[in-house]
């Protein structure tokens, strides 16, 4: 079985709206308003980190920055990064899901693979 940890990385600069410790089915969280988007406003909630968050409520993280570290908190059956998209940050109702892609427009999306293939040497289908 082959140990390893990633690094979970905010996707877009942001301001850190909530940050939950391992509590409920959710583990170890943070919730970053990500600013507008396409005329709404989104939030990305990042799910099941290892341990606690590397960033405080109320910071700003730029793009990339590390926040935490994968895991297998709270309801989870294994690891892996868990992240939701939304236009409220809290409460947060499903008929209010934001579509990732809208976001992450291909260029970004082969940003982050490339950068992502740069850093842990894992090689992505393009």
């Amino acid at each position: 079985m082959q140990s390893w940890n990633y690094e979970i990385q905010a996707i877009k600069t942001g301001d850190v709206v909530d940050r939950a410790d391992n509590t409920d089915s959710r583990g170890y969280t943070v919730t970053i308003d990500h600013g507008y988007q396409n005329g709404k406003r989104v939030f990305a909630r990042y799910l099941h980190f290892d341990s606690a968050p590397l960033v405080a409520k109320f910071s700003t993280v730029s793009q990339y920055q590390r926040i935490g570290w994968m895991g297998s908190t709270g309801d989870s059956t294994g690891k892996h990064l868990h992240i939701d998209f939304n236009t409220y940050s809290s409460p947060y109702p499903n008929d209010n899901r934001y579509d990732p892609m809208t976001l992450l427009t291909q260029p970004h999306v082969n940003e982050i693979t490339d950068y992502w293939e740069k850093n842990s040497g894992y090689k992505y289908s393009k």
